[in-house]
């Protein structure tokens, strides 16, 4: 997938309003986050591209980005629906992420007290 030498980050307009829902803002926000991230690795694989680097390894992070459609979260961002659905699976993914961390954190700490 190339792009063209257009800015790195779009401003996609997520709104500071504070009349707006607390969860249709954070979910906003949350899609705004996922478009820039989805942008940035499209330019890490294009950049590979054009240097023709065949020995770099492509970051796990960027090819899980790769996967997502820039125009229709932007589509979804600008004009509805909200994905709800994957927002709140991924904010429930990453506190179970952040449990484990802790647990674990919580384990080292008890083992270096023996």
């Amino acid at each position: 997938v190339l792009m063209d030498d257009g800015p790195l980050l779009e401003e996609i307009g997520v709104d500071d309003q504070d009349d707006m829902p607390p969860r249709e803002k954070q979910c906003r926000e949350w899609l705004d986050h996922r478009i820039r991230c989805t942008e940035c690795s499209l330019r890490i694989v294009d950049l590979l591209i054009k240097s023709n680097d065949t020995e770099t390894e492509i970051p796990e992070l960027v090819t899980y980005f790769l996967q997502f459609d820039v125009p229709e979260m932007k589509s979804q961002l600008e004009n509805g629906p909200l994905p709800y659905d994957l927002w709140e699976a991924d904010v429930e993914r990453e506190r179970i992420e952040n449990e484990e961390e802790a647990e674990e954190e919580r384990e080292r700490e008890e083992e270096n007290r023996k």
